[in-house]
């Protein structure tokens, strides 16, 4: 009995629905607003607050942030300057910095715009995390003048370089500048959304780039 009174509640619903299609079309745009706004929502709660860190030890991870006068409130960035001095002063804590970066990678291969991370020679290890292929950066190269060195994403690796370890020592040139290829960031690495391409911080010789703002990693 209960699959015959289904199908009369569907018989009568589409009588309904033939009679008021504006009310219909509301109806179910409603519905895949709400459902669309939930969906976007969950998958932003889970990435940020849910799902852990793919870092080890994720709980001993913090980002620094800054306060000026109390009229002007928190700031999320530090000078390269205030960088430099928190790292020498640190003693029990180990410091990495790192900022947002992108540009054209115009050979090997066909030009292609990517997003990028400036970072400090001690982020990946700060992060407890190490290069899939290759090796990590060195401090001596995180210094104006030293030999421009770069780490790809392994996702870049895959289709730019078809997976090939000879990657490895192979040029890259990234927004005008050739860069050493020294590694592969591991698989699935992500530091504040995806980026392709790291390169140091350090080796910026333009006093320009002492102003812009560093977040600030410590574990």
């Amino acid at each position: 009995r209960w699959f015959e009174e289904f199908l009369q509640d569907v018989r009568y619903a589409l009588r309904s629905f033939r009679q008021k299609p504006g009310f219909v079309g509301i109806t179910l745009l409603t519905l895949a607003l709400g459902i669309g706004a939930t969906t976007v929502m969950f998958a932003v709660v889970n990435s940020v607050l849910l799902r852990p860190l793919s870092f080890p030890d994720p709980e001993r991870l913090v980002v620094l942030h800054g306060f000026t006068k109390p009229d002007l409130g928190e700031f999320s960035g530090f000078s390269y300057p205030d960088f430099k001095d928190l790292e020498r002063a640190s003693r029990s804590i180990r410091i990495a910095a790192w900022t947002y970066s992108s540009g054209t990678i115009s050979a090997p291969g066909e030009a292609e715009h990517v997003e990028g991370r400036e970072i400090s020679a001690q982020l990946f290890p700060v992060l407890g995390l190490f290069p899939s292929l290759g090796r990590g950066f060195l401090p001596a190269e995180d210094l104006p003048g030293a030999n421009p060195v770069a780490i790809i994403s392994y996702g870049l690796w895959q289709h730019r370089f078809a997976s090939d370890r000879q990657a490895l020592g192979k040029q890259l040139i990234f927004d005008g500048k050739t860069y050493d290829i020294v590694g592969i960031a591991p698989p699935g690495f992500q530091l504040s959304g995806e980026a392709d391409v790291f390169t140091l911080l350090g080796q910026s010789p333009d006093p320009r780039m002492h102003n812009r703002a560093w977040r600030l990693c410590i574990r």
